[in-house]
């Protein structure tokens, strides 16, 4: 098939990679304005032009453009991946362009698709192996260490959100028994975090932003990676990330975690303050069972690329339309 993307730039490679490797032909698109992508829809006709990340991303006149179907031949497939954090924006941005088939990476959004009449199915993120790979660097060595944004926007709104629910089963336990816990992240450094968990975060571990093609040298590095989750039945592309670098995840409990990463997948868990020390000193302690989970989560990252996710997708269409 001839692939025709629109979107988010890292979602767009990650996935378009993921169609290169499976064998077909396309290119990703960044149209200044809803004439530019018309054109290129028109004069290429795409078998599959597809939509991805954020909906802030789309203006209203670019998805009643999409909505309008400018070529006939082109199936249109939209893939939400951010879930109920913005649902409402989805919502619009689906009714407006008005696609054959969604994809999400949550099963609440799926449930509200399909009320709607819209066709929908489950895509989750998927591990990249051209960029996370393992790479050891003495920079990170013993760290624990969150990579993730704070949102205070998103905790001043909603500050028992799961999200941050996580966030202090984690991270709580671990300053308070001080731990040399680090936080990357481009509003890590100006959001207070000491507020919103009631514990003293040193400055010297509030790190900045990090370049997106280097953060699996935190993951592959550090001693563990804590892995908030933001609901329950949707995995942060965060954790494919960690698992695809060969680094050590500690990720908080969630059903849709489990599913996909059951006990012996690369994933180790905690649903208490308490259990994320007694996880975190076991592993201390026992520096096989350590290897062991870092040796398993690249063996499951196998199991979970993007070319696997075409594969998902190309299935969906085909049911869809037989």
């Amino acid at each position: 098939m001839n692939i025709l993307i629109c979107g988010d730039p890292l979602f767009c490679i990650e996935l378009m990679h993921g169609f290169w490797e499976s064998g077909h032909t396309g290119q990703i698109i960044k149209p200044e304005t809803a004439d530019q992508l018309k054109r290129a829809i028109v004069d290429m006709r795409p078998d599959l032009f597809m939509t991805l990340g954020s909906p802030l991303y789309y203006s209203d006149e670019v998805l009643n453009m999409i909505g309008q179907k400018p070529s006939s031949e082109t199936l249109y497939i939209h893939w939400d991946t951010d879930g109920v954090l913005w649902d409402l924006a989805e919502l619009h941005l689906v009714r407006l362009s008005k696609p054959d088939i969604v994809f999400t990476i949550c099963m609440i959004m799926q449930e509200c698709f399909i009320r709607r009449g819209i066709p929908c199915h489950i895509l989750p993120f998927a591990a990249n192996a051209p960029i996370h790979y393992v790479i050891q660097t003495d920079e990170y060595e013993g760290q624990i260490t969150f990579v993730g944004n704070a949102y205070p926007e998103l905790a001043k709104r909603d500050p028992h959100h799961l999200r941050y629910k996580s966030m202090e089963i984690l991270f709580k336990p671990l300053l308070e028994n001080d731990y040399d816990v680090h936080f990357y992240g481009s509003s890590m450094g100006g959001y207070n975090l000491n507020e919103l968990f009631g514990a003293v975060i040193p400055y010297g571990r509030l790190h900045g932003y990090v370049p997106y093609h280097k953060i699996h040298r935190i993951y592959s590095s550090c001693f563990i990676n804590l892995i908030p989750q933001n609901y329950e039945y949707a995995i942060t592309k965060r954790t494919f990330e960690i698992i695809c670098s060969g680094g050590f995840g500690l990720s908080y409990d969630i059903p849709a975690m489990r599913q996909i990463f059951p006990e012996g997948s690369g994933i180790v868990y905690t649903s208490s303050q308490k259990e994320t020390l007694e996880q975190v000193r076991f592993y201390q302690q026992d520096t096989v069972a350590y290897k062991n989970v870092c040796i398993q989560a690249l063996a499951t990252a196998q199991n979970h690329t993007y070319r696997q996710r075409v594969q998902t997708i190309m299935e969906c269409i085909h049911r869809e339309n037989s």
